[in-house]
């Protein structure tokens, strides 16, 4: 007759035994972790500037679309914006509307710093959508890429040339991209009608 304390090894044992046999073939394999759910788990919070420039020393701006479209505004001599592409007179060219969206790019925080190891083709910043081109008085030039919107669309991958993938809030980014489908320019005037006096009749 086996001892008590034998068979409460034994009946140890067999339980053990018997949870590996479980595991080994009974679990369920956990699902292979997505591509957007990889580019989440390998951000780090940030909340910082991604530029460090003044908008007032801005003299130029260029917005270049994957599609062929491109939006080009330019300080003019007087110092006065003017919308180049599509061609506008300063006149009509949206100044005001124009530095508003230059100053809250200029402010926009970095949400998350991205893993270097992440491909850029997960952020579509190997082929972006856009690339805008910020010249500035001292000659120096500023090119930030647009990539796709982060997974909860509340923001979008961009790149400085030579930096790492960050990703950024929406609304400076979308302000910007407005311009295309609403160009910073103000509507035509429509000329008065001119009024022919009737002819007084001669009695």
């Amino acid at each position: 007759m086996l001892r008590r304390s034998t068979l409460i090894v034994l009946i140890v044992f067999l339980v053990l035994v018997g949870v590996a046999v479980y595991v080994q073939y009974f679990r369920e394999e956990a699902p292979a972790p997505t591509e957007e759910a990889l580019v989440l788990d390998a951000t780090v919070p940030v909340y910082e500037d991604l530029f460090d420039f003044d908008p007032t020393a801005v003299t130029g701006l260029r917005i270049d679309a994957a599609d062929g479209r491109a939006l080009v505004i330019e300080k003019n001599e007087d110092g006065a914006f003017v919308l180049v592409e599509p061609e506008t007179s300063v006149e009509l060219t949206d100044a005001v509307r124009i530095f508003d969206a230059i100053d809250t790019l200029a402010r926009v925080e970095i949400t998350f710093d991205l893993d270097p190891q992440i491909g850029l083709d997960a952020l579509g910043l190997d082929d972006p959508d856009y690339e805008v081109t910020l010249s500035l008085e001292d000659g120096e030039e500023v090119d930030l890429l647009i990539g796709d919107q982060t997974p909860p669309k509340t923001g979008y991958y961009v790149q400085l040339a030579g930096d790492s993938p960050k990703a950024v809030s929406m609304y400076a980014i979308d302000n910007l991209l407005a311009f295309f489908d609403d160009p910073p320019a103000m509507p035509t005037p429509t000329p008065e009608p001119e009024i022919t006096p009737e002819p007084q009749e001669v009695e």
